[in-house]
């Protein structure tokens, strides 16, 4: 699924394990709390979700809010499965873990890592028979607004992650959270092409809001409409008391 090696944004250099809050103890990272608006004071009548099988990417906190979105504050790592026909340099080549799949599509083609922004949800597993996002009464192709350090970033629930491991989300996404992060980085061992860098951030305090029933269905037909829908439900609930 998503690259595993750690490089951590230089503004954050502990790579050490995070117990998950409880909704008593918790509060939204101090740079996000103008963008969150509203919706940090709605964290204290929220319900609360069980972080325990999340071992990896540092998550902080997962509620639901009253009104049906699912919350949660966690690392970031870089998920470029999907279609790289367009938007990526010609000199590059994939690698392990990289699947020419994802688990949301448009009618033509899966979703392109470099054109949309995409986030990533644990799929069901061995001890989890049903997808935490179904749970949740999430499904594929719901939109989402991804929050760091002042930059809000409309995205769209589209590929599926393993069980243990929630905060991956596509090149667009991280690039616009971070304009300055550089994608392609050359092979160390051959210059002459292109690898997506390696990059995991456990401790960034990434917080990502998933707005359910806001999937356009089996597939999706117009990603910069989602983007409004859910900036515009983002909106609402930022602003309204």
């Amino acid at each position: 699924m998503s690259i595993k090696v750690l490089l951590l944004w230089s503004t954050y250099l502990s790579i050490g394990v995070v117990t998950a809050q409880s909704i008593d103890s918790y509060s939204p990272p101090p740079a996000s709390l103008v963008s969150l608006g509203h919706i940090a004071s709605r964290l204290k009548d929220c319900q609360e979700v069980n972080a325990t099988q999340f071992t990896k990417l540092n998550v902080r906190f997962i509620c639901k809010l009253a009104s049906g979105e699912l919350y949660f504050d966690s690392g970031l790592e870089l998920d470029d499965d999907g279609d790289t026909t367009t938007a990526f340099p010609t000199d590059w080549r994939s690698q392990w873990p990289h699947q020419t799949s994802t688990a949301y599509r448009t009618s033509s083609s899966p979703l392109n890592p470099m054109i949309v922004s995409y986030i990533v949800l644990p799929g069901a597993g061995a001890s989890h028979a049903k997808p935490f996002y179904s749970v949740h009464g999430i499904a594929k192709g719901d939109g989402a607004i991804v929050v760091w350090k002042g930059h809000i970033v409309p995205a769209v629930f589209g590929d599926v992650g393993p069980q243990n491991q929630l905060g991956e989300a596509s090149l667009h996404t991280i690039v616009q959270l971070d304009p300055t992060w550089v994608p392609f980085t050359r092979d160390s061992h051959n210059k002459n092409i292109l690898r997506t860098s390696n990059a995991a951030y456990p401790s960034a305090e990434v917080l990502t809001i998933v707005f359910p029933g806001t999937s356009q269905g089996p597939v999706l037909r117009d990603v910069k409409g989602l983007y409004k829908v859910v900036l515009n439900r983002f909106a609402t609930l930022r602003d309204s008391k």
